[in-house]
């Protein structure tokens, strides 16, 4: 209380000063205001500008605790990088926050880890290599590009169950786009895996996987291959275009249809008399005739990345609005999910129309900046891209002009007797 009064009198004191000395404050400069964290962990900065970020992202993972987040800011960073907590690690932009030039891109065997928004690239190794190896449980891999890799491959599940690999963008690796390798209960879904030098998605020693909205396209040794000891896993609305040798390859007799719709073939040359988007006669494929029952006539395309519309500075605890419009290809119903970067989601809400403006209130309740990611899906299943937006949430501001800055660099001691007061 003490210390409050004494630091009211201060400013009132300055206060006077100022106009002592002829200058009218005004309010156009903020003060620095802590950030807060908005997880159960601490949230560590990688790059930028901000006094006590961290310039390389092991350093960070090295200094961070389970359930911290560490988010990394647009620029290039040494690749090799070892996950042995489980952290959220975070890039500020899919295309410009780069990880590149090493062996592994990311190599992460600690359980309740998300990967995201990072471009990984210039990576090369063999055998075990991967732009992002995962070799533990429940993990997420979304969002994500894995481009023009040396390494063997894009995404490489070994040992790991329960992990969510979805949107990511896996392109010219030296050989499979993504590798599941001894590793259960899995989805992978809403992946873009082109132009690879070996398979497009290998399984061996995997089961009960869920494999579903993916498209995978020009792979030199074959579009989805399954090989020795992999049952019961599912698959179904992936799209298999133009893949050398085969489109898809099976010797343990797994699932390829929901038992309503199956995968889109280019290669399919049934018909559809009744013009129900579904083949008439099923598609075999390659190993142990196994069958796609509801093979699909059409290629399913994913939405686009969410528009976000509303304000990027707030005030603690008052409601605001923010717009999200989605466009759908298939002009599919829309779902979107928001993470408004305090903890809290909206869960997936819809349907709505393909263009249709989607309004959606939220306060904060704590001070910080906050990331709002927003994704959507369509009504068959389909992911899109996410898109960011940061907010500048604050309980109270401090305001100064130029004039008011230049009497700090005249008597700097006088900066340093001010304290903000934390306005309840």
């Amino acid at each position: 209380m003490k210390n409050s009064m004494y630091n009211l009198f201060l400013t009132i004191t300055l206060f006077t000063l100022l106009i002592g000395f002829g200058i009218s404050p005004s309010f156009g400069m903020l003060l620095k205001i802590e950030l807060k964290k908005t997880t159960d962990g601490e949230i560590l900065y990688v790059g930028g500008t901000g006094p006590g970020n961290y310039s390389d992202i092991q350093e960070a993972i090295d200094n961070a605790e389970n359930g911290d987040t560490i988010f990394v800011y647009i620029g290039d960073y040494p690749a090799n990088i070892v996950i042995d907590k489980s952290i959220i690690l975070i890039g500020e932009n899919r295309e410009k926050t780069i990880i590149q030039d090493g062996s592994d891109g990311i190599f992460v065997f600690a359980d309740k880890v998300t990967i995201t928004n990072f471009t990984i690239t210039h990576c090369g190794g063999f055998w075990d290599k991967a732009g992002i190896l995962v070799r533990s449980n429940d993990n997420t891999i979304c969002y994500n590009n894995i481009v023009d890799n040396g390494v063997l491959n894009g995404i490489y599940l070994e040992l790991a169950s329960f992990n969510n690999v979805y949107n990511n963008l896996i392109e010219n690796c030296q050989y499979n786009g993504l590798k599941v390798s001894y590793s259960t209960y899995n989805n992978i879904s809403g992946n873009f895996i082109s132009t690879n030098n070996g398979m497009g998605m290998i399984l061996h020693d995997s089961s009960k996987n869920n494999i579903f909205c993916n498209t995978i396209t020009k792979s030199y040794w074959g579009g989805i291959n399954i090989y020795e000891n992999s049952n019961e896993n599912l698959l179904f609305h992936n799209n298999l275009i133009e893949n050398d040798i085969q489109n898809g390859y099976d010797i343990s007799g797994n699932s390829w249809d929901n038992f309503e719709e199956g995968n889109f073939w280019d290669d399919y040359k049934g018909e559809d008399n009744n013009g129900d988007g579904i083949g008439d006669t099923p598609y075999i494929i390659v190993g142990n005739s196994t069958k796609d029952n509801y093979p699909l006539m059409n290629i399913n395309e994913i939405p686009s990345k969410p528009s976000i519309d509303g304000p990027v500075n707030g005030k603690i605890g008052k409601e605001y609005e923010y717009s999200f419009t989605v466009t759908d290809p298939n002009d599919d119903d829309i779902f979107i999910y928001v993470d408004w970067g305090d903890n809290t989601f909206s869960n997936w809400v819809g349907p709505y129309e393909s263009e249709e403006v989607i309004n959606i209130m939220h306060s904060w309740s704590e001070e910080g900046k906050f990331i709002i990611t927003a994704r959507a899906r369509d009504s068959n299943g389909y992911y899109g891209f996410s898109a960011i937006k940061e907010i500048h949430c604050q309980r109270y501001k401090i305001k100064l002009n130029a004039l008011f800055s230049n009497l700090f660099e005249r008597f700097p001691f006088l900066e340093k007797l001010i304290i903000p007061i934390n306005v309840k």
